[in-house]
Parts: C-alpha cells; sequence; structure tokens
C-alpha cells in the first residue's frame, strides 16, 4: 500500500470510528468508455448540424498537414485539460501548489491532475468541468477558423475525454455546496465527508 492509500485510509477509519459518515465516489471504467463514446458521436452531429446551419463548408479530405494538427492537438489537448484541473484547484481552492500531483493511472492508461487537499463541493464541481468549458470553447473556435474534419474530431474528442468528470460531477449533485470532497488516492473519483466532517477532525 502506497503512503497516500495509508493516509487516506487511516482518515477513513477515523472518521468510522467516531460514527463519520464517509461516501466513496467511483467511476466504473466501462461505463466511462460508453459515456465517452456518446458524447463523441453527440459532438460529432452537433458539430454537423452547427456547420449546416452556419453555412460552413466542411473539408473532409485529411491532408498530410491536417494530420500532424489533429496529433499535436490531441497532445496539447491531454497535457492542457490536466493543467487545467490543477489551475482550478490553485485559483478557487486555493490549494498550494505542491499539493497538485500529475501522472499517468496504467490502469485506466490515462494522464491525471491529483490533489491531495480536502475541498469544498462547490469548489471540486468547478475544478471537475472548468477543463470542459475551456477547451470546448477553445475546440469551437479551432473548428470555426479551419472546418476541416480533423478539427470536427478534435471538437468531438475534446468532449469525450471529458466523460470521467462529468460522470463524478453528476454523482456529486446529492451533496451540498459546504461538503468536503478529496480526490481518490488511485481510481478516478474521490471520498465525501458532509458538512462539519472532515479525516482532520
Amino acid at each position: 500500500m502506497s503512503a497516500d492509500n495509508e493516509m487516506y485510509s487511516t482518515g477513513i477509519d477515523e472518521a468510522n470510528e467516531k460514527g463519520q459518515e464517509v461516501i466513496e465516489i467511483r467511476v466504473s471504467k466501462v461505463r466511462a468508455i460508453i459515456i465517452g463514446i456518446i458524447l463523441f458521436f453527440g459532438a460529432f452531429n452537433f458539430c454537423l448540424l452547427w456547420a449546416h446551419l452556419s453555412q460552413l463548408k466542411i473539408r473532409f479530405r485529411l491532408e498530410s498537414l491536417d494530420q500532424w494538427m489533429f496529433l499535436v492537438s490531441i497532445v496539447l489537448l491531454i497535457v492542457v485539460h490536466e493543467a487545467l484541473h490543477a489551475v482550478a484547484a490553485l485559483q478557487w481552492g486555493k490549494v498550494p501548489f505542491n499539493s497538485i500531483r500529475f501522472g499517468v493511472n496504467s490502469k485506466w492508461l490515462v494522464f491525471y491532475c491529483h490533489c491531495d487537499k480536502l475541498l469544498r463541493m462547490r469548489v471540486q464541481r468547478i475544478v471537475l468541468l472548468f477543463p470542459l468549458i475551456v477547451t470546448t470553447l477553445c475546440a469551437s473556435l479551432v473548428f470555426w477558423l479551419d472546418p476541416a474534419i480533423w478539427s470536427l474530431l478534435l471538437f468531438s474528442g475534446t468532449i469525450s475525454i471529458c466523460s470521467g468528470d462529468v460522470m463524478i460531477f453528476l454523482k456529486l449533485q446529492r451533496f451540498g455546496g459546504d461538503d468536503r470532497v478529496q480526490d481518490h488516492p488511485s481510481e478516478p473519483g474521490c471520498y465525501v465527508w458532509p458538512e462539519g466532517q472532515t479525516p482532520l477532525e
């Protein structure tokens, strides 16, 4: 067991001994993939409709330059997506920079941004959706400036990779804005302590 897992386990055990309710929120890998596919094709068709209504002519031929643009954009998207999670935690959560950690989840084969500090639920919601909002706006602008198949795929992929964030966000809607939440140390998800209850009490 890693030091992070030990810290979380100890915090939860202490909370349980005090009669506190600690709720674990996690997402299924299979469901996240399914939701990601649904979001991809939903975004793809939405973009086609948008182009049709605005009379944008999409270039469906994938040129060599387009392929490179797509590959570079996807790499940048992944990096920026996780960086935006960190920016939101730093800006609205007021956490110190050394509480932010980046890495690769070998089980899910995804990059991640992890914050080891407790956040209020209203802040966690911002942290979850901030990358979706910013990257979607940027991908929309790219598609508008260069309506081509590569930018259409980029727009769809931008929304699709947020499937896990969206699922966690929806699972957290039943909690109050002042409830405390902490990232899960090794899986996509988090632990929730109801208002007034934290592992530090």
